[in-house]
């Protein structure tokens, strides 16, 4: 919902860079079924390679969050 909420926005519609954010946004949502379905498929021995990969994704995504927070907050 809240991308469908941001691909709304004329700011971001009507720019390039606002087109490839969206598109980037689009290609990194995360799907919590999609990702339900990928932890069960993968093989146990791949299971801590993806899940070093995946604290990584999301201390980057924690990164970007506490950085637009800030630009908000002053």
């Amino acid at each position: 919902m809240l991308l469908k909420k941001l691909r709304g926005d004329p700011s971001l519609r009507f720019s390039e860079a606002g087109r490839f954010s969206l598109r980037w946004l689009h290609q990194h949502t995360v799907d919590p079924e999609g990702l339900e379905s990928i932890g069960r498929a993968l093989p146990d021995h791949c299971a801590p390679v993806v899940a070093s990969l995946a604290r990584s994704c999301a201390a980057e995504w924690t990164r970007l969050a506490e950085r637009l927070e800030e630009r908000t907050d002053t």
